[in-house]
């Protein structure tokens, strides 16, 4: 599955590694080339020595990026540099942004708390897939396989 010469990118923040470790195992098991930071893919090289220089290539070589959204994510700034990185190729017409909402009390339904801010505004009205324990990553990982097919 797939494009030919491009992966799919995992954008998370360490403090769901978990959670994204079995989305990218579902994704993969689904024939997906999955980048992840610590892994790399066919296209592009885990990262090591420059963040931003790596982080770049991995989204350059991106045909769908999942922004894994959670309260530590949105208080990165290199999560944030990198969505937002993404998200200009999206508007060029270039790129899938799909966002996994890895806090069921961190989504744009939530209360008394709801996403917010620089990434509230990024996801705004778009569908996002629950994925905020080890079932709902593998079932999330099957439907981004479905809308990506």
């Amino acid at each position: 599955g797939g494009v030919e010469g491009k992966h799919v990118m995992i954008s998370y923040s360490w403090a769901q590694k978990s959670i994204v470790l079995e989305l990218a195992k579902g994704l993969r098991a689904a024939g997906l080339e999955v980048w992840r930071d610590e892994e790399g893919s066919r296209y592009a090289p885990a990262i090591s020595g420059s963040t931003l220089s790596a982080m770049a290539v991995a989204i350059e070589k991106a045909y769908c990026v999942i922004v894994c959204v959670s309260r530590a994510y949105k208080e990165s700034g290199n999560c944030r540099l990198e969505a937002e990185y993404a998200h200009g190729f999206k508007q060029a017409g270039g790129l899938k942004m799909l966002y996994a909402m890895c806090e069921s009390d961190f989504t744009t339904v939530s209360r008394p708390e709801r996403l917010s801010g620089w990434l509230g505004i990024m996801v705004g009205a778009e569908l996002w897939y629950p994925c905020w324990g080890g079932p709902e990553a593998l079932s999330t990982s099957k439907s981004i396989h479905l809308k990506l097919s």
